[in-house]
C-alpha cells in the first residue's frame, strides 16, 4: 500500500513536468515518439484512476499512430472504468474484426458486457472463449458468476467444480472461487455447505460485509449461535446494520438469555432505524418469562408493539 501511494505521488509530480517538457519540444518529436509519449502518459493517468484524462491521452497517441493496438486496448479499458460501455465496445469490436479469436480482446468484451448488465451476451462471449480454450480459467469463473446471478445454480457449480480440480497458484482466485461457491449454496438454502466455503473468506480481502452477512445468517439458520455472535459483532463493528443488530439482540435475549447485552443490541438496532413490527412480535413470543416486561416496555415506547 505504501509503495503504491509513493508511486502515485511520484506520478502526480511527474505528469505536469512531462506536459511542460513536451509542450516545449513537440516540434522535435517524430510521430512514433509522440504516440509513445502520449501512450505512457495515458498509462500514468490510468494508474492514478484519472480515466477521463487517460482517454484523452490514448486518443492523442492514436492520432499520431492509429495502428497502435495497445493504445486502443487500453483506451477500451479506460472507457469501461468510466462507464462508457458503448464506446469501449466500438473500440473492441473494431479490433476483433482484425483478430476475431483473440482471447484477450474477447475477455475484455465479455467483461464490458457484464459491467453494462448485458449478462446473456457476456455469457455467450465467455462460451466462445471456452470453445477456443476449454481450460481458460477466467472464462470458467466469470461464466459461473453470470450463471449464479441468473440463479442457474447447478450450471454455476459445475463450472466452479471444474475450477476446483485445477491447480491454481493464484491464492486470490482460489479464495474468490470459494466465496462464489459459498454464495451459491447460501442462495440455494444449503446453509451448512455455504458455511464450509464462506469460512474461507474470513480474514482476507474477501472478508466483505456481504460475505460476512451470508455467513452470519447461515450460522443463525443452523442455530450455531456462538459462531453467529462472533460474526455478527464483526459486522456491526464495521457497519451499524439494524437487522444484524436486531438478530444479535434476538439471540442474546432468547437463546443466550443474557438480558443486559440483549437489550443493549436492541437499543442499538432501534437507534439504527429498526422498525419491523412483525419481527418485534416474534421476539416477544420467544422471550423467557422474566424478560417480557423489560423488552415490552422498550418495544411499546418505540411503537413496535400495540400498547
Amino acid at each position: 500500500m505504501t509503495n503504491r501511494l509513493f508511486l502515485s505521488c511520484k506520478l502526480l509530480f511527474f505528469l505536469p513536468f512531462v506536459l511542460f517538457t513536451f509542450a516545449g519540444c513537440a516540434g522535435g518529436l517524430s510521430r512514433k515518439e509522440a504516440s509513445n509519449l502520449y501512450f505512457n502518459l495515458g498509462n500514468a493517468y490510468f494508474e492514478l484512476g484519472q480515466n477521463d484524462k487517460a482517454v484523452q491521452a490514448y486518443l492523442r497517441a492514436l492520432s499520431f499512430n492509429r495502428r497502435m493496438r495497445v493504445a486502443s486496448f487500453n483506451l477500451a479499458k479506460a472507457y469501461i472504468e468510466l462507464g462508457r460501455f458503448s464506446d469501449s465496445l466500438n473500440v473492441l469490436n473494431r479490433m476483433l474484426r482484425e483478430d476475431p479469436n483473440n482471447i484477450i480482446l474477447l475477455s475484455a468484451k465479455a467483461y464490458c458486457l457484464y459491467r453494462s448488465g448485458e449478462f446473456e451476451e457476456s455469457a455467450e462471449i465467455y462460451s466462445r472463449i471456452l470453445g477456443i480454450d476449454p481450460g481458460n480459467i477466467e472464462a470458467l469463473f466469470n461464466s459461473a458468476v453470470i450463471k449464479a446471478k441468473k440463479e442457474s445454480f447447478e450450471e454455476a457449480l459445475e463450472k466452479l467444480a471444474i475450477l476446483k480440480t485445477r491447480r491454481i497458484d493464484n491464492e486470490r482466485l482460489r479464495r474468490r472461487i470459494n466465496a462464489q461457491i459459498g454464495a451459491i449454496f447460501y442462495k440455494a438454502g444449503e446453509y451448512s455447505q455455504a458455511i464450509e466455503y464462506l469460512e474461507y473468506t474470513r480474514g482476507n480481502e474477501f472478508n466483505s460485509l456481504e460475505n460476512l452477512k451470508m455467513l452470519f445468517n447461515s450460522y443463525v439458520q443452523i442455530r450455531a449461535f456462538s459462531s453467529a455472535i462472533d460474526i455478527g459483532k464483526q459486522i456491526v463493528d464495521k457497519e451499524k446494520d439494524k437487522d444484524i443488530l436486531f438478530q444479535l439482540a434476538f439471540i442474546y435475549l432468547t437463546a443466550v438469555e443474557e438480558i443486559r447485552t440483549g437489550i443493549s443490541f436492541l437499543n442499538q438496532a432501534i437507534a439504527a432505524g429498526f422498525s419491523d413490527r412483525e419481527k418485534a412480535s416474534r421476539l416477544m413470543e420467544n422471550l423467557p418469562r422474566g424478560m417480557i416486561r423489560s423488552v415490552s416496555e422498550i418495544l411499546t415506547r418505540e411503537n413496535l408493539l400495540d400498547s
